[in-house]
């Protein structure tokens, strides 16, 4: 049986279990699911988003290995000498890169990592390298020039899922130049109605414009480190590296959330506070506060019998649940400002995220050159914007301090 298979077994062992839970629920009066319930239901449905990734990235290989299996049969069909047909895939090594790169700038990159770099400037204008590369969550391949790259399956691994990936947000991958995206106002009749309408006299509607940002972190590394021949090494070092820059775009998804929320004069960290911010809007979210807050929110009791709080922590750190089950992502990378604290509720799928499909290398061998030292950026291109301002709304300050 294929290994792609298998996995799909397990999955659905794991689907039905979570269905069992919300049956037994639903069958005892229709209750809400208990706290135990809801860690178990949230397990399971991490460790099915696991398992899918799994056979996606099987099924992959599982392709791959035939259609060189079928390369390699004599049964099958030749094509005519004079046939021009697409080059086998050749691997990208992020080593020999930065090697190259290291050594003499772009000029003197070479093969694969040459074509790919010539390929992702045709479309970016850096002075730096750079990798191909793609989000978990989509191929480890991209095509350049009829080649395609196969990325070191490592640089997809890149430890604990960031925060962002978890909350549901739109996101667009290997996007090329500058894209506009119309702006929205709130569903009605379940048909999305323009932020500008279009009459005779008013038909300029608004737009939102996604260019390349950079969302970067720096380090300092031996020459003799970059210098390494193991691949393991160059794959440690960028997969830490992108850490970084994902905890910048964290960060700035709840920034661009702050800046769309319109203010309810009830909120607050309390149930009839977080009722206010939810009857605000006619429309499915989630909370998302600093942690601090979030914790602060932990111990408030909904009421001096049940035992209540109004948050509770779930299965991942960074997600809890309020006390009737609507999700609250928390982090000390949302910040509200100087003597600020807020919170937020909103659809979070009208946050659109757009990544240009390359990490830039950036190398500066010369600050730190007596002590053999040298400085390395590494950026994610992205972009955050707010498609919807009124899918946001958010509770006045609640700092006392002024």
């Amino acid at each position: 049986m294929k290994k792609s298979d298998e996995l799909k077994i397990t999955r659905q062992q794991k689907i039905d279990a979570m269905q069992a839970i919300v049956d037994k629920a639903t069958n005892e009066n229709k209750r809400s699911l208990t706290d135990d319930e809801q860690t178990s239901y949230t397990t399971l449905k991490g460790e099915v988003i696991n398992i899918e990734r799994q056979i996606t990235d099987a099924e992959f290989l599982e392709t791959r290995s035939q259609d060189s299996d079928d390369n390699n049969d004599p049964t099958q069909f030749q094509q005519p000498k004079n046939f021009q047909i697409k080059r086998s895939a050749k691997p990208y090594s992020v080593g020999k890169a930065i090697r190259e790169f290291y050594r003499g700038g772009t000029d003197k990159l070479t093969g694969i990592e040459a074509e790919s770099h010539q390929e992702l400037s045709r479309h970016i204008i850096s002075e730096g390298l750079l990798v191909p590369y793609h989000n978990r969550d989509q191929n480890t391949t991209s095509n350049a020039d009829s080649i395609d790259v196969v990325i070191d399956p490592r640089l997809s691994i890149i430890g604990k899922e960031p925060l962002y990936q978890q909350m549901g947000l739109t996101v667009l991958p290997g996007l090329q130049g500058t894209l506009k995206i119309g702006k929205k106002t709130v569903d009605e009749a379940e048909k999305y109605s323009e932020k500008s309408e279009i009459t005779k006299t008013a038909n300029v509607p608004e737009f939102e414009t996604m260019a390349p940002e950079r969302y970067g972190i720096t380090d300092i590394f031996t020459k003799e480190l970059l210098a390494q021949e193991n691949p393991a090494v160059h794959a440690a070092i960028i997969n830490d590296m992108i850490k970084g820059c994902d905890r910048k775009l964290t960060a700035d998804v709840y920034t661009v959330a702050l800046a769309a929320a319109t203010e309810v004069a009830a909120g607050a960290l309390t149930v009839a506070g977080f009722n206010a911010l939810m009857a605000a809007i006619d429309i499915d979210g989630a909370f998302a506060m600093d942690r601090g807050s979030f914790f602060e929110a932990k111990g408030v009791k909904v009421d001096t019998g049940s035992g209540m709080f109004l948050a509770s922590m779930g299965a991942n750190n960074g997600v809890g649940r309020t006390y009737d089950g609507a999700s609250i992502f928390y982090s000390n990378l949302f910040a509200d400002g100087a003597n600020k604290q807020y919170g937020i509720y909103g659809a979070w799928s009208e946050i659109w995220l757009g990544f240009w499909g390359a990490l830039e290398v950036l190398t500066n061998p010369f600050t730190y050159q007596k002590k053999g030292q040298i400085e390395m950026t590494v950026n994610r291109l992205a972009d955050i914007v707010c498609r919807n301002d009124d899918a946001f709304v958010r509770t006045p300050d609640l700092d006392a301090t002024t």
